[in-house]
């Protein structure tokens, strides 16, 4: 049977895909045309992957029960650090977009490393969760969201 708190993880985790896609999409036209044509894109990209967080997060606080309680904190709070990282990554792309470049890039730089310290937060978390199927790709998973999301290149060169 599924709960309210497991199609909020479902739904978040439809939107990150989705986010990360249409994120995706921007980057590349910015890469190939060398212009900010596509950096409207990889700003809402981010806004529906912090709605997925969001929502993964509020998920997991309604599925709590005490003999998990200690694991699921660290998914709890990882997601909500992912949020904030990637709203941090869309006020910094607005700013850019605006005017405000290099304030823009060093904010959407503070952005990704939140974002990185979330996705690690949860990988942790995954590791001291019981052997199960998801356990090996939650781990690896919030592992590669972290490890891009500290090393942007785009992002150390630009400055």
């Amino acid at each position: 049977m599924i709960t309210h708190g497991e199609d909020l993880l479902i739904s978040g985790a439809w939107l990150l895909g989705i986010g990360t896609l249409v994120g995706a999409i921007g980057q590349t036209r910015q890469t190939l045309t060398s212009t900010d044509l596509g950096k409207d894109l990889v700003l809402k990209g981010n806004g529906i992957e912090a709605v997925g967080n969001s929502l993964q997060a509020i998920g997991r606080s309604k599925m709590l029960n005490p003999e998990n309680e200690r694991t699921e904190t660290y998914f709890i709070f990882g997601s909500w650090l992912e949020a904030i990282g990637n709203i941090a990554d869309a006020v910094g792309i607005g700013m850019q977009l605006s005017g405000s470049v290099e304030e823009g890039i060093r904010t959407d730089a503070l952005g990704s490393g939140i974002q990185g310290l979330g996705a690690a937060i949860e990988a942790f978390g995954a590791s001291l969760t019981e052997e199960t199927i998801s356990r090996s790709y939650e781990i690896k998973g919030n592992g590669l969201i972290s490890a891009g999301s500290f090393w942007n290149p785009w992002e150390i060169f630009s400055f």
